[in-house]
């Protein structure tokens, strides 16, 4: 069960009188919004319980006559692993509200593009701003094209919780590494812009096309309290009859239905 504290999230003025909502941006996660966790076996050997396994081993001590055997113990898979049931059971789900196809060249030049720029913007991390005065520290991020997806959300934590961007390993293979960081309490004070940064490889030659689809998880927000996402009452506007384009080829939004 989550505790009572809360993260708070408002939308840009425009998507909020659009009707937008913020679950097309956040998403509380839990092992059951992981599909390879949900299907992972408890053993290795897919048991379907420890009296299953147990009963296997003693049939095979039976019929192998190896009485050793008896002290080894059932193989555990990563189901029980604590460090991942908390990321699982303790994190916030950032999901792409739109489709999204970025373009990378070998020169380290890129084209993004957002189905609707009104969810989300791309824009890049100049290299300067991680370069180092040693030529090879400089090599951690040789090759790397550093891009900032800032969506149109704004998020505040006043009950003291600090978060931590993370890969979304458990529930997607994306096509770049979320930068970490552990943003503290005392920033989030403040209505601060939901910003993912994100280092995609630039390829050694000609192209490479990425699309992420709309709802895919672009990064997780740990922490350790267990956060509950509450929308903000501020920029509550009247709906407005407009239309959005949330995917390339077929997905449409429209708040006047």
């Amino acid at each position: 069960m989550r505790k009572n504290k809360s993260l708070y999230c408002k939308l840009s003025p425009i998507l909020k009188e659009a009707g937008i909502s913020y679950k097309e941006f956040l998403q509380e996660s839990s092992t059951k919004s992981s599909c390879w966790f949900s299907n992972l076996p408890l053993f290795v050997h897919r048991a379907r319980s420890l009296v299953h396994e147990l009963r296997d081993k003693h049939v095979q001590i039976f019929n192998t006559r190896n009485i050793q055997d008896l002290d080894s113990v059932p193989a555990l898979t990563a189901k029980t692993c604590p460090a991942v049931r908390s990321i699982l059971d303790n994190s916030i789900l950032v999901k792409a509200p739109v489709d999204l196809a970025i373009t990378i060249k070998n020169d380290g030049s890129y084209i993004a593009q957002p189905s609707t720029p009104e969810f989300m913007g791309v824009s890049e991390h100049p290299v300067a701003q991680v370069e180092s005065s040693d030529a090879a520290s400089n090599k951690v991020f040789e090759g790397a094209l550093i891009l900032k997806l800032a969506l149109e959300m704004s998020v505040s934590n006043f009950s003291g919780s600090s978060l931590v961007f993370m890969q979304p390993t458990y529930h997607t293979k994306v096509p770049y590494l979320v930068v970490p960081g552990v943003v503290p309490s005392s920033y989030l004070k403040t209505w601060k812009r939901l910003n993912i940064i994100a280092i995609f490889e630039i390829p050694k030659e000609g192209y490479v096309t990425h699309l992420i689809r709309k709802g895919d998880i672009l990064a997780y927000l740990w922490s350790e309290d267990n956060l509950t996402v509450v929308e903000s009452s501020e920029h509550k506007g009247v709906k407005i009859k407009d239309s959005f384009r949330t995917k390339f080829i077929k997905g449409y939004h429209d708040s006047s239905n």
